[in-house]
């Protein structure tokens, strides 16, 4: 049973928000790019597990995607948790393509594609520190000791795995996507006693979604990107490019010549993306080009947005539901 669902990462929402409000000759556009094109892949990748998982047993397994939780003054993060009365499955999903060697003596992940070499830190060490994190979590929580494994799951079908004769572990701990739920077999028979009953299993499941944290990027801060780099104004949604105009209490695109009386919403989500989430109606105008504050309170009057203040002071906050 999936108890939480992958989400597009806030950071990737972010990164696109962040593109669309820098001008097409930026000096850093093309680092912005080749990062987003990666985190995609990751995502693309964690995705393509759950084809697999889905077919588990939905009354034997409560699973749980992109989960982030505090232990002892630091965030530790997972990319699938499998949670069963008889033990626990850590994953960690890697959409890497190319020859893939885990090399044992230095614990590195060595790629090999297209005839160049690149170095990646070993994942399954870092699924290691997963494990013994989690453990320690269920520890400082109060909960049984459960056996808790980690898998390093390489998503792309086309990828050839290897190992060093030294690092046998790299075996038993990696596997393509398609070996999953064979390996989620071998553990099932390996633990067969149950060491967590179904009460303390559901308050397991409902301490893990609430102790959640979601990471919050300042993508700005990140990029070192000034807020006077952005494009300002409202893009028009039927070409996307192009910037509307205010004209007679409606926006007008003068490229395809749609009329929106809502194309300030889209900015109003991509300034929530790009600051800290809250702004005042002064701050609203500069982001989105408008002189008139009392059309600005028109328009954010609208929206419903939750605010703070009074008149001139008024702050707008981003709704609680789209943090």
């Amino acid at each position: 049973m999936i108890i939480k669902v992958r989400q597009v990462p806030d950071m990737v929402i972010k990164t696109e928000t962040l593109l669309r409000r820098l001008s097409n000759n930026h000096p850093k556009r093309s680092i912005i790019e080749a990062e987003l094109s990666k985190r995609l892949a990751g995502y693309k990748g964690e995705q393509s597990i759950e084809y697999y998982l889905n077919q588990l047993p939905h009354k034997d397994y409560f699973i749980f995607h992109d989960v982030r939780l505090f232990i002892e003054g630091y965030y530790f993060q997972v990319d699938s948790l499998i949670l069963s009365p008889y033990f626990a499955l850590i994953l960690e999903i890697k959409n890497i393509s190319g020859t893939l060697y885990f090399e044992g003596n230095y614990s590195q992940l060595i790629r090999t594609y297209n005839n160049k070499e690149q170095g990646f830190p070993d994942p399954i060490l870092q699924s290691e520190r997963q494990r013994f994190q989690f453990m320690s979590w269920l520890q400082l929580n109060g909960y049984p000791s459960i056996p808790v494994e980690n898998l390093v799951v390489v998503s792309n079908p086309s990828s050839i795995i290897k190992s060093s004769p030294e690092y046998p572990t790299s075996i038993e701990r990696v596997c393509h996507a398609a070996k999953l739920l064979t390996k989620i077999n071998e553990y099932k028979n390996i633990y067969t006693k149950k060491l967590i009953n179904l009460h303390n299993l559901n308050q397991l499941k409902e301490a893990i979604v609430h102790n959640h944290t979601v990471l919050n990027i300042n993508v700005l801060e990140k990029y070192k990107i000034h807020e006077d780099e952005l494009v300002k104004g409202v893009y028009c949604p039927g070409c996307k490019h192009n910037l509307m105009e205010r004209v007679k209490r409606t926006w007008f695109c003068s490229k395809c010549c749609l009329y929106s009386k809502d194309a300030h919403i889209k900015a109003v989500e991509d300034y929530f993306m790009l600051f800290n989430g809250t702004f005042t109606n002064s701050q609203f105008r500069k982001f989105i080009n408008l002189n008139s504050r009392h059309i600005a309170s028109r328009l954010l009057a609208t929206m419903n947005l939750p605010t703070t203040g009074s008149t001139k002071g008024t702050v707008y906050h981003q709704p609680p539901a789209s943090k």
